[in-house]
């Protein structure tokens, strides 16, 4: 009869625990760390879901950290969300890390969506568009005629620093 110290790391209790972490503004590095411990797939994917649900979260502190840790999950299933998440206008703060996110995932579905926020984008982000390879060639040419001045622009830089550009 097991009892409850026999109970491995990977109980529901460090799904709890990790969520717990991640909704105090104070402890980022704990959450990252307990984030590490959750190794069994049921453990990951009760994990997985629930950050799905909270990149919804009304703390925007919750969400940016969501969003940085969601990523290293590898689910497609959090690409749309991510897509979505970029027009939220409560999200603008957070714009940088979902392209990072989108990018650290490589879904090809995000390439245009984010092409679409290059106005409100720092280079750093604008430039990991280049982590999509080939795929995102055709859509940075396309934005050569978008509406925006700056989508205009910033594709324009991007496509220049890009070997097959040139």
């Amino acid at each position: 009869m097991a009892t409850e110290k026999s109970k491995s790391p990977e109980a529901e209790d460090i799904v709890e625990l990790f969520f717990k972490e991640l909704s105090k503004s104070d402890n980022y590095e704990a959450t990252i760390q307990i984030s590490r411990k959750i190794t069994s797939p049921k453990a990951r994917e009760r994990a997985f879901l629930k950050m799905l649900d909270w990149l919804k979260h009304p703390d925007p502190y919750v969400r940016l950290r969501i969003v940085s840790l969601i990523s290293e999950f590898c689910d497609e299933r959090v690409v749309e969300p991510l897509i979505e998440l970029l027009y939220d206008h409560e999200a603008d703060t957070m714009l940088d890390t979902i392209v990072d996110a989108l990018a650290n995932l490589g879904d090809s579905r995000a390439i245009r969506p984010i092409i679409e926020q290059f106005p409100y984008l720092e280079f750093k982000a604008i430039f990991g568009i280049l982590d999509y390879g080939d795929d995102a060639i055709i859509p940075l040419v396309d934005a050569l005629d978008h509406d925006h001045h700056l989508t205009r622009k910033k594709s324009e830089w991007v496509l220049a620093s890009t070997p097959v550009y040139n």
